[in-house]
């Protein structure tokens, strides 16, 4: 069983911001189920702090004004938000977190917690290589 998974950055996505990088881990054997209700206390204190910190002073949080940068570089749709500030925007700061099932709840809670996207992806369905690239219209 292999444990690695190739991924390549393409040139330009490089090219715009050369200094990117990103970090895997497989995690194996886990088991997904609906959304836990023990997740429910920790979602209403993520809610309960966001609601607090008001939106026009997220420049404050360095990792929040880092993906905005990155976002510029990499030459994103100005409408659309990176994908944690996407999260708080529509979900928390309308106090609702999104209930998906257990793995997908708890990335979300973490990668709010930290500030850093996090993408989950079943490994044995992939093939091949991966490449992290631009998306095109209609991706």
């Amino acid at each position: 069983m292999e444990d690695s998974l190739g991924i390549v950055i393409s040139d330009l996505v490089l090219s715009r911001a050369p200094t990117l990088f990103f970090k895997t881990r497989i995690v194996r054997k886990v088991c997904v189920y609906p959304p836990p209700p023990a997740l429910d206390e920790p979602k209403q204190e993520t809610i309960a702090r966001w609601t607090k910190a008001p939106e026009a002073g997220w420049e404050s949080y360095p990792l929040i004004a880092v993906y905005r940068e990155l976002k510029k570089q990499l030459g994103g749709d100005p409408q659309m938000l990176p994908a944690v500030e996407s999260l708080l925007v529509r979900g928390i700061l309308k106090r609702r977190f999104p209930a998906v099932n257990s793995a997908v709840d708890v990335a979300n809670l973490v990668s709010i917690k930290h500030l850093v996207p996090i993408g989950l992806f079943d490994f044995d369905k992939i093939t091949g290589n991966l490449e992290l690239t631009l998306s095109a219209t209609g991706d």
